[in-house]
């Protein structure tokens, strides 16, 4: 009765489309799902996604009805975040992309087939 239990989300490009889903499974738990930024390495920052991306993933998150009032504030800190453009954003927004093309390589597992709607935007 006296515990709090928060599920902690990190917010990286592999899962960023689909933060709405997540927020709302978690919800329907009567769980809190809070974000933590990942930043290590450009292909695991969402700062450094491609900005069609970031546009169309704000997008869908904006498009999202919650009946959460945690929602707003999410998405609002999300947005914050993500459209952020380090530095060396124009050299580096496709890491994500090239990184995860090698990772399918080892998985035997193509991205676009696993997450179709995601995939297209990087086309």
């Amino acid at each position: 009765p006296n515990v709090d239990i928060e599920i902690r989300l990190t917010y990286t490009p592999s899962n960023i489309f689909y933060y709405n889903e997540s927020f709302e499974f978690f919800q329907k738990m009567g769980l809190s799902a809070t974000g933590y930024w990942c930043d290590d390495k450009p292909w695991n920052d969402i700062r450094y996604l491609p900005q069609k991306v970031k546009d169309a993933v704000m997008k869908k998150m904006y498009a999202h009805q919650s009946d959460s009032k945690l929602w707003k504030n999410r998405i609002d800190e999300l947005e914050t975040w993500m459209m952020t453009k380090p530095k060396d954003h124009a050299i580096k927004q496709n890491s994500f992309i090239v990184f995860n093309n090698k990772l399918d390589k080892i998985r035997k597992e193509k991205f676009n087939q696993v997450f179709p709607e995601y995939s297209q935007l990087f086309l």
